[in-house]
């Protein structure tokens, strides 16, 4: 049988505080990794370059979603989540955690991975199907705040440059509109402009198009 490495660990927005048990309860090692990717890396070369070849390690955290957890998983080590009113129980029946910090938190989590982990259930780590959609949900939500922020950036220049434009366009966000201000970015540009060129312009982007929305 593969030798079980125990990780608690408390987490929190900027740093995550570990410590580190074997199955008899002794504990091995404890140190604090930045909430960045290159904190958790070293975080996992100091644990690999510690345990022996073929281990089996088991975390323990009071989460179960974020950063932290898609990384542990990542690893192919096995994530157990642990309501935090569970903890304060476990805490309450330990003596030597009664005085709350991060590191006796994170001792306590692995504690409970020693004694009691049987009455926990491990995270299932995600299909590569599941994968690939959170990461095509986080992208999508980017260029959303992406496209929000160039909407008000454009609004507040046209506001700043060229108010009337608001008023011509508005639903500027439209291709026709855009490509418009695109050719025409002040009103000098537009007053230049002959009432044949807008037919023109307008005729081109077949405006105002079929069914009357534009």
């Amino acid at each position: 049988m593969a030798p079980v490495f125990l990780l608690g660990v408390d987490w929190a927005d900027e740093k995550h505080d570990w410590c580190s048990m074997d199955e008899a309860g002794k504990a091995l090692d404890s140190l604090v990794a930045p909430h960045t990717l290159p904190g958790l890396e070293s975080l996992r070369d100091h644990v690999q370059g510690a345990v022996p070849s073929g281990s089996e390690i088991l975390c323990a955290l009071e989460t179960n979603h974020g950063l932290l957890v898609a990384f542990l998983l990542s690893q192919g080590w096995t994530v157990y989540p642990i309501n935090p009113k569970s903890v304060d129980r476990y805490r309450e029946r330990t003596r030597a955690a009664r005085v709350k910090s991060d590191q006796l938190d994170a001792w306590l989590l692995a504690d409970i991975l020693r004694m009691d982990r049987h009455l926990h259930r491990p995270l299932a780590p995600d299909s590569v199907l599941v994968r690939e959609l959170r990461e095509l949900t986080r992208d999508r939500e980017s260029l959303v705040q992406e496209g929000r922020r160039l909407t008000n950036q454009l609004v507040a220049y046209l506001k700043a440059y060229w108010p009337e434009s608001l008023r011509l366009f508005p639903n500027f966000q439209r291709p026709w509109a855009l490509d418009f201000l695109a050719q025409h970015p002040a009103h000098e540009a537009a007053a230049k402009a002959s009432p044949k060129d807008f037919r023109a312009f307008l005729k081109t982007h077949r405006y105002p198009p079929v069914g009357g929305q534009g």
